[in-house]
């Protein structure tokens, strides 16, 4: 038996080190394209969106959902109202249009909000209903 708890630690191992180069792989290329973004955007500071997993939808299964196509513009959902940021909102959608909402959960986890600016990726713990 313990020939197959070893074999199984390694495959373990291997999972946990692939899903290592997916997030840094993935948020390397969040971030150029990103500096891409603030680049032809220069006002811009900051995007950010959530992604968690409801915990009670009236008996249904739940499942997680990343507002990654529709992010907070300057830390607040009001970009979305004013024409200031009709092009950034644009050149955002298309690029994370790109992205699904099981890449966003290998990336980025569960019952998160992700921040970029031009410094990088800051990702916190979000709480929500």
């Amino acid at each position: 038996m313990s020939t197959a708890k070893e074999e199984f630690n390694k495959f373990k191992e291997q999972i946990d080190s692939l899903r290592k180069q997916i997030q840094e792989t993935g948020e390397q290329f969040l971030i150029k394209n990103f500096k891409e973004i603030f680049k032809k955007h220069p006002y811009l500071t900051e995007v950010s969106w959530t992604g968690y997993t409801p915990y009670f939808n009236d008996g249904e299964t739940c499942y997680y959902s990343s507002y990654h196509t529709r992010p907070d513009i300057e830390g607040e959902d009001c970009g979305y109202n004013s024409s200031r940021y009709t092009s950034v909102r644009a050149d955002i959608s298309e690029f994370m249009s790109l992205f699904d909402d099981d890449l966003m959960m290998d990336l980025f986890g569960d019952h998160v909000k992700i921040i970029v600016t031009k410094e990088g990726i800051t990702v916190e713990d979000y709480e929500h209903e």
